[in-house]
């Protein structure tokens, strides 16, 4: 929940930090066993949202750490559930729109 509130307080503040949240929110959107986990989900969607927002309407990315969110990123596709692996799918997609120099897609 506090991260929900911190990102609309903070807004660019956040980017520095956004691997490590990443990494904590986007393995909640596999959950969905109990009613707890749900309202985890829930919430992890929402936090998901917003901070896809805040790398669109960011102006100045600079103090963002592609490389840290694409190792995050990676981890998630390979060990995450299909909804994690979804989302990771859609932050790639989103930051190679955003920086496509910064996204370097290897074969």
């Amino acid at each position: 929940v506090w991260v929900n509130e911190f990102v609309l307080l903070t807004k660019e503040l956040v980017l520095p930090h956004l691997p490590k949240l990443l990494q904590s929110i986007l393995p909640c959107l596999s959950k969905d066993s109990t009613e707890e986990d749900k309202e985890l989900q829930e919430l992890a969607i929402l936090s998901n949202s917003r901070f896809r927002s805040l790398i669109t309407d960011a102006g100045d990315l600079s103090a963002f750490n592609f490389d840290e969110t694409l190792k995050v990123l990676s981890r998630l596709l390979a060990k995450g559930g299909e909804p994690s692996m979804c989302a990771a799918l859609k932050w790639l997609k989103l930051l190679r729109q955003v920086k496509p120099k910064e996204v370097c897609v290897c074969a």
